[in-house]
C-alpha cells in the first residue's frame, strides 16, 4: 500500500539522507496507471475497458528534446496493453477483439538512424489499424507523447523527488523511484 511504502522511504531518508539529496523532507509524486486487464477478461466483457481513462490512446515515448520517437527499450518499439475490441455481427457475441501492435517507429533510413518524429509513428499507427476503426464503444486509436522520466532541462534531477506509480487501490505497482 502507498502509506506503509512511504513509511519504509521516510526510514531510508532518516538513515541515508545523503541518498536523497540531503533534503529535510520527501516531495512524494504519484501517478496513477492504467488498470492490467488480462486479455480473457476483455474478450468476456470489452466493457471493462470503459473504466479505463483514455484506454483508446497510445503514449509514444520520446527521446529527451520530445522530438522523436524512442520506445520504452529505446529500440522504437512501441506496444498497446489492450485488446481492441470492434462490433463484428458474424460473431455470436456481436464483437471481435484482437491483440494490436506492436509498431516499429525506429527510422533505419534516417541519417544518422534514429526514431520516428511522433506525428510519423502515429500516423503510422493509425494507417495500419484503420480497418479496425472505430472500436465498439466508436472510439478511434490516437496517441499522446509520453517524454522520457528522466532528468531534462524542464525537469531537473532531484532527489528529494519519489515517485510512486499507484494502481485504482492506492496500491504501488512499481518500484518507487527518486530523480
Amino acid at each position: 500500500h502507498m502509506n506503509k511504502c512511504k513509511q519504509i522511504i521516510d526510514a531510508a531518508h532518516a538513515a541515508n539522507p545523503a541518498a536523497f539529496g540531503n533534503v529535510a523532507s520527501i516531495l512524494y509524486i504519484t501517478l496513477k496507471v492504467r488498470p492490467v486487464l488480462l486479455t480473457a477478461d476483455i474478450l468476456a466483457n470489452p466493457d471493462l475497458l470503459l473504466d479505463v481513462p483514455d484506454y483508446q490512446l497510445i503514449g509514444l515515448r520520446t527521446d529527451s528534446d520530445n522530438t522523436h520517437v524512442v520506445g520504452i527499450k529505446g529500440d522504437g518499439i512501441v506496444t498497446y496493453p489492450y485488446s481492441w475490441c470492434v462490433t463484428d455481427a458474424a460473431e455470436a457475441t456481436g464483437y471481435r477483439c484482437q491483440e494490436i501492435g506492436p509498431w516499429d517507429c525506429y527510422d533505419e533510413l534516417a541519417t544518422p538512424p534514429t526514431g520516428q518524429t511522433f506525428v510519423q509513428c502515429c500516423n503510422d499507427i493509425k494507417a495500419e489499424t484503420g480497418h479496425l476503426m472505430p472500436d465498439m464503444h466508436g472510439n478511434y486509436l490516437d496517441c499522446y507523447n509520453s517524454p522520457p522520466p528522466l532528468e531534462n532541462l524542464e525537469d531537473p534531477l532531484d532527489l528529494g523527488r519519489v515517485y510512486l506509480h499507484i494502481d485504482a487501490n492506492n496500491r504501488v505497482v512499481n518500484p518507487p523511484y527518486n530523480g
